[in-house]
């Protein structure tokens, strides 16, 4: 069976005159049961390495003049220098890395596929990260929306279909 260790949180609307929610290292934000009508937020996180995982690879960028890097962990033994050697199941942990903080997109064990996301930019300088979890009998994907005020990311579920036979890409 196949769980996520990281619970997504979900921020309720504040009232106009009230202070925007920010995430400080080492805290959550507010969280609600989550509902189809309330954005799903994520909130920062220690800047620890994860316990037991290596890095094996990374997108260096930068977005408002600062440094990030999006990055991607595994568990150590299946980083062989520096990379991936996969059996048919694997632990993932994909982490935006800001000189502020670190928030952890994705931490799941996977069978049978390997998460990738992509890093970009729309036209209004909102900063994206889409992650395409594709493995056995799962079709995701997600977008990631950073939110500077608020600095969280919130979650949206682009697809989210479970009980698919994925044949690959071209």
């Amino acid at each position: 069976a196949e769980t996520s260790a990281v619970q997504p949180v979900t921020v309720t609307p504040e009232p106009e005159a009230a202070e925007p929610a920010t995430g400080t290292p080492g805290t959550e934000l507010e969280a609600q049961p989550a509902s189809g009508a309330e954005p799903v937020w994520i909130g920062m996180r220690e800047m620890d390495e994860p316990e037991g995982m290596a890095v094996y690879s990374t997108c260096l960028f930068q977005y408002e003049g600062q440094d990030w890097e999006l990055r991607a962990y595994a568990p150590s033994e299946a980083v062989i220098d520096g990379e991936l050697a996969l059996d048919d199941r694997c632990h993932f942990q994909l982490r935006a890395v800001s000189p502020d903080g670190v928030w952890v997109l994705f931490d799941d064990t996977v069978q049978l596929g390997v998460p990738q996301a992509d890093v970009w930019v729309d036209v209004e300088n909102g900063l994206h990260i889409t992650l395409r979890d594709v493995r056995s009998a799962l079709y995701r994907i997600t977008d990631y929306v950073y939110d500077g005020e608020r600095r969280a990311f919130r979650e949206e579920a682009l697809i989210d279909q479970e009980g698919v036979n994925y044949w690959g890409q071209s």
